[in-house]
């Protein structure tokens, strides 16, 4: 288990791909492991993941953004989410080590159009990312997120370079590869 402070540090430790991320074919999960690039011992993971009705789904009035997920962990630890799509209601209550920016979110009810960024904190015991920010709100080091929806596969693709950049991989750019397009 880590503090707030040390799960912070871990997200902007440098990284490197190991092998490529490759978005091609239907497929709907990406898992991908990092290598520290300054502590060898460190094993991180990049986790994405597509809506099951991909980027083939209609957008209707009542939908604003696809659903999609972009997680990034050590080991089995969550250290950031984010997330399109996706509803969460945060803990009614901070306890002393929820930092304020985060806590005075507390009780927030994200809708399905509302993005948000889950970040690691500790809360009763637990290590978790039970709390999140609105998207908008989230920044680290002056990286910000600049997509409020993702309605289309070039959305996605922004949403997962600026994701890539706010962890800090360095060489995502050379492995970051798109062959044919999730829209056939």
């Amino acid at each position: 288990m880590f503090t707030y402070e040390e799960a912070m540090e871990l997200i902007r430790e440098e990284k490197l791909l190991l092998s490529p991320l490759n978005l091609s074919s239907l497929k709907r999960n990406w898992k991908v492991e990092l290598k520290s690039n300054i502590n060898e011992h460190n094993k991180f993971f990049l986790d994405i993941y597509v809506g099951s009705q991909g980027f083939k789904i209609i957008l209707s009035a009542n939908s604003k953004t696809l659903k999609t997920s972009h997680n990034h962990r050590i080991d089995k630890i969550p250290l950031i989410r984010l997330d399109y799509g996706g509803r969460h209601k945060n803990p009614e209550k901070a306890n002393n080590k929820i930092p304020d920016w985060i806590a005075q979110f507390a009780g927030k009810d994200f809708d399905r159009d509302e993005p948000h960024v889950h970040i690691y904190v500790e809360s009763n015991g637990l290590s978790d990312l039970k709390w999140a920010v609105p998207l908008d709100y989230f920044e680290l080091d002056g990286r910000r997120f600049s997509l409020p929806f993702i309605t289309s596969f070039k959305d996605f693709l922004l949403a997962t370079e600026e994701f890539a950049y706010i962890i800090n991989i360095l060489n995502f750019s050379d492995y970051f590869k798109v062959n044919g397009s999730l829209f056939e």
